[in-house]
């Protein structure tokens, strides 16, 4: 077993007096010859009256005493004490990430904001859940009034603004035909001055701004390419792929100037991401033969290469995006006073705290002179920034993360006595409540943006891992510390890179699914996803950070393949009899529930933990899960319909290859007992 037990040590009195009569003989002969050569025992008295039985019975006491202690210890604060001296500690919950489109008003110049100040809340089952931008804000004062297409084919641009604002619709941002100098121009409406009587320079009074645009793609299960890793030895940096699209604007005299690209993760126009353009001052309003006749400042995309293969098929392009996130920043909470005394302890308005990389919680003490604390993990540490003499002005946050602890004196600096003078930065947040949100209420006044819309749900929160959860994965990480070379060391670390689900399949190669490739794994990854997601899907991005990340682990001779899963679906046909007859409509609702959480790629399966791959459905055992539940008091029919097969009380095979189920529509029929 890699961690203790849950009883450390289960001897009794008992046990331990016997064992210790057991090693009298052992250390101390039954004989001994003295001066005059006669011979006598040495101990010959193991009765309780004996002076050193009487001692093995104290010492036998105090032991049992020191068991009953250890034995005392909570189970689950012991693993998560030796999870985290492994450097396994459960994972951190993780917040959802929301896109989110800014409309402004169109009178020229940039809004910077600070990454708190775009705040918003949204209604959740208990309190309302809080998001704010992931980084620092800049928005131009500019909205997409046209998109238009110039495909080099057509006589005429084609409009595609309304196309890109039509939900479930999309379109190819650069035509069908593989054409040099297809353009997508992107038309800003302005605004005339009053005063000047002229338009509004899109920057205003700034010479420079970078302008955000996030593209949402389709991208079908089979369009999705595997993400790979190449055997032998590694780049010092990876290569970024050359892009067969620039980005230019219009100037006064209507002449096209290159802009540049901040950055590109959409590869594009391929995938899912952000853009980043950097606009000047050399923009300027014109109508132009590629226009739709109205007065705007012009940006467009232009293939000037068509060697690529063309596989781009948009939703829709969003300038001035942001990402939400859902956790609050609080600023200088003041928590309370010090007194002077040693390990003092401030709970925080909004716990739980949340604890990332990138902004740890911070303490300031204000009295008598402002002093900021470093947060450490344990108060007996002495590395860090603070070199002062004597004890260092370092703090910790408390198992529960709905406090902060001060030192002794000794360990960890006790902060000085003053009135209300302790104040925390933390921010809280993350978990899966934050999953499906899209009804956002605006907690900001800022009068130069007009709207701040969803483009998408919320989606990637996770709650903190259950303790059961670390237990069984805490080995599997530990043996993948260094190199990734079985299934399960790949599997382990496809977790940490943020999959809900790993398999891994060994001398796999999905180009060739037929034939073992030795030296081939090719890894089937399913990310987190809201409850109501049935067959959660990976994207293109997805893939490539997974296999990014797994590529430093795995050995020279393997070449890696990072894949999404294909799913089957599965409609079942079911009549139940209800335990009672009030309990129709929960047994119809509870079946088709159970059902769609049995087949589930990461919460399915006999263990509840994902269904496994390649594995069957066995009749009987899906009827068996339904006669669990208390409404349900018999089953008169179940059918399954997979692949435009009917089974009829009959197990149905799985397909080779990354192959699991999707729950489909279900039939739910609902029968009298006394038929």
């Amino acid at each position: 077993m890699p961690f203790i037990p849950e009883n450390l040590d289960d001897r009794t009195f008992e046990d331990l007096v016997s064992e210790a009569r057991r090693r009298i003989s052992a250390y101390v002969p039954d004989w001994k010859v003295d001066q005059r050569g006669r011979t006598a025992r040495q101990w010959s008295e193991y009765n309780t009256s004996d002076p050193g039985i009487a001692i093995v019975d104290v010492f036998a006491w105090l032991t049992e005493t020191l068991l009953y202690r250890l034995n005392r210890l909570p189970d689950e604060r012991m693993y998560v004490e030796f999870l985290d001296l492994l450097g396994f500690a459960p994972r951190p919950p993780k917040p959802a990430l929301m896109p989110v489109q800014a409309t402004m008003e169109p009178t020229g110049g940039v809004v910077s904001l600070l990454a708190h100040e775009l705040r918003f809340s949204a209604p959740g089952e208990d309190d309302d859940i809080f998001f704010e931008a992931i980084e620092d804000v800049h928005l131009i004062k500019a909205n997409l009034g046209a998109l238009l297409l110039d495909d080099r084919v057509s006589s005429q641009v084609q409009d595609l603004t309304a196309l890109n604002l039509a939900p479930d619709q999309d379109y190819a941002p650069f035509g069908e035909a593989r054409l040099r100098d297809r353009a997508l121009h992107f038309g800003f409406d302005t605004e005339i001055d009053a005063a000047t009587n002229k338009p509004s320079p899109i920057l205003g009074v700034s010479n420079e701004g970078r302008l955000r645009i996030y593209v949402r793609t389709v991208e079908e299960e089979a369009a999705l390419q595997p993400a790979s890793t190449v055997p032998g030895p590694r780049p010092v940096q990876a290569a970024q792929p050359t892009s067969d699209v620039v980005w230019e604007g219009l100037d006064e005299d209507g002449q096209w100037f290159a802009l540049e690209v901040a950055a590109d993760r959409t590869d594009a126009l391929r995938s899912n991401g952000f853009i980043e353009i950097t606009l000047t001052s050399k923009l300027a309003p014109q109508v132009g033969s590629a226009t739709d006749g109205v007065l705007r400042h012009w940006i467009r995309a232009r293939v000037h290469a068509t060697a690529r293969e063309e596989r781009r098929r948009v939703r829709y392009v969003a300038p001035n995006a942001v990402v939400l996130v859902q956790w609050r920043t609080y600023a200088e909470e003041r928590v309370g006073a010090s007194d002077g005394s040693p390990n003092q302890t401030f709970d925080v308005r909004h716990a739980p705290i949340l604890m990332t990389d990138d902004f740890p919680p911070s303490v300031l003490v204000k009295e008598p002179d402002p002093e900021v604390w470093e947060l450490v993990e344990d108060l007996g540490d002495r590395r860090g920034r603070d070199d002062s003499p004597g004890p260092r002005r370092i703090f910790t946050v408390s198992p529960d993360r709905a406090s902060i602890v001060f030192g002794d004196g000794i360990e960890g600096r006790i902060p000085p006595s003053g009135t209300n003078n302790v104040f925390v930065t933390y921010r809280s947040g993350g978990g899966a409540v934050g999953n499906g949100q899209k009804s956002l209420t605006r907690e900001f006044a800022i009068s130069d943006i007009r709207t701040v819309e969803p483009l998408e749900l919320a989606t990637g929160g996770q709650d903190e891992e259950p303790i059961e959860v670390a237990r069984r994965t805490a080995p599997g990480r530990v043996r993948s510390l260094d190199a990734a070379v079985t299934a399960s060391n790949f599997e382990a670390l496809a977790l940490d890179a943020g999959a809900a689900r790993a398999i891994a399949l060994d001398r796999h190669d999905p180009r060739f699914p037929s034939a073992p490739a030795t030296g081939a794994v090719t890894l089937i990854v399913v990310p987190e996803a809201p409850r109501d997601e049935v067959a959660p899907m990976p994207d293109q991005t997805f893939l490539a950070h997974v296999a990014s990340e797994l590529d430093r682990f795995r050995v020279l001779t393997t070449e890696l393949f990072v894949i999404a899963p294909v799913y089957e679906d599965v409609t079942a046909e079911v009549v139940v009899v209800p335990a009672r007859p009030t309990d129709a409509d929960r047994a119809r609702e509870e079946v088709a529930a159970r059902i769609e959480d049995y087949l589930h790629p990461t919460r399915g399966g006999a263990e509840g933990d994902g269904w496994p791959v390649g594995r069957r459905i066995v009749n009987n055992e899906l009827a068996s899960e339904l006669l669990r539940l208390e409404s349900v008091g018999s089953i008169r029919k179940l059918v399954l319909h997979v692949r435009g097969e009917t089974f009829d009380c009959e197990d149905v095979e799985m397909r080779e290859g990354a192959h699991l189920w999707r729950s489909a529509l279900h039939q739910i029929g609902i029968e009298r007992g006394d038929r």
